[in-house]
């Protein structure tokens, strides 16, 4: 039912024999097969596609009397010191709504999270930003009793 190529008078238009006797050819094919499986790795490493991977910070703030904590500082710090001469600062402030609700998003890594509001005792935590994930942090903040005496 089915012919084989030779029969038709088909035939590629080089043989692996052919390629493997030519040098040229051979290294061609060799750096074809390289690129492929280096570009096909790339895709799966984060980071190495060229895109920052990125997650989403978010949470819910409660106030030191149990109100919505509205207008709330978040503020998350990153410290890169790769470079010792030359260590590089990523901050980034936000506050959050009436609700005391707030979102950001933020380069995958491990952060410094500072939360203030006045008449509350300022908050500070180690977080982690995970790639395509959301990190959900929820504070009840304290009322500070220093606030009390400075005027």
């Amino acid at each position: 039912m089915f012919q084989d190529d030779k029969s038709l008078g088909l035939r590629p238009a080089f043989s692996l024999e052919q390629a493997q006797s030519r040098p040229a050819v051979r290294r061609i094919l060799v750096v074809t097969v390289l690129w492929v499986l280096a570009l096909s790795v790339s895709w799966q490493i984060p980071g190495v596609s060229g895109q920052t991977q990125t997650g989403i910070l978010k949470g819910h703030v409660v106030g030191g009397n149990g109100e919505p904590g509205a207008s709330t500082q978040i503020q998350v710090e990153q410290l890169d010191f790769a470079d010792p001469s030359s260590p590089k600062v990523f901050e980034k402030r936000i506050y959050t709504d009436q609700n005391g609700n707030f979102a950001i998003e933020l380069p995958a890594g491990v952060y410094d999270l500072f939360v203030s509001r006045v008449e509350t005792v300022p908050v500070a935590r180690k977080i982690r930003i995970r790639p395509s994930s959301e990190t959900i942090i929820n504070l009840k903040l304290k009322v500070s009793h220093l606030a009390d005496f400075l005027e």
